[in-house]
């Protein structure tokens, strides 16, 4: 993906060479290939990438519980979801088990990540891509679902999240 944009930018820096050295017939000709390169370029749906991440949840109420960070590893990635498990720090994955994240439009995600209790934690927010280092993050809140004696009573604590590609 890098590679495009870099490229691009190196096409658009010729066009604008040939504007001021060549009549209007030759620059149109360097800008015919520069449009269909955005255009091919823009249509690929982008997502982010298998590999190994890093989430930090943070709790609304600190009291309770304080910040917690789990490694986590995307297994699969399409235009309509994202399976992603728990790893050890080494980013071997702990469980068969995975989640699914789903894609709500271009960037939004929701869905449940591995577990920060004993109950499910169900997250709601946007992925993004830093255009220079290539790294994904996503961000957004969350809702950590946990039961206390013996499972008879069910409590939820809130808060947001930020998962960051290694």
């Amino acid at each position: 993906m890098r590679g495009k944009s870099f490229y691009s930018i190196f096409v658009l820096l010729i066009v604008i060479h040939a504007i001021k050295i060549a009549d209007m017939k030759k620059a149109t000709f360097y800008l015919i290939p520069l449009f269909t390169l955005i255009l091919i370029s823009s249509c690929t749906k982008e997502k982010p990438p298998v590999g190994n991440y890093i989430g930090v949840f943070t709790y609304e109420s600190p009291t309770y519980s304080a910040d917690k960070t789990i490694w986590l590893k995307i297994v699969e990635t399409n235009k309509d979801y994202i399976l992603i498990g728990e790893t050890d720090y080494h980013g071997n994955l702990t469980s068969v088990w995975f989640d699914t994240l789903y894609k709500k439009g271009k960037k939004d995600i929701e869905g449940n990540v591995p577990a920060l209790s004993n109950g499910p934690t169900y997250i709601k927010g946007k992925w993004s891509r830093n255009l220079f280092s290539n790294k994904y993050t996503i961000k957004g809140d969350f809702t950590d679902t946990y039961y206390a004696q013996g499972g008879s009573k069910q409590f939820q604590n809130k808060g947001t999240f930020e998962i960051k590609s290694n």
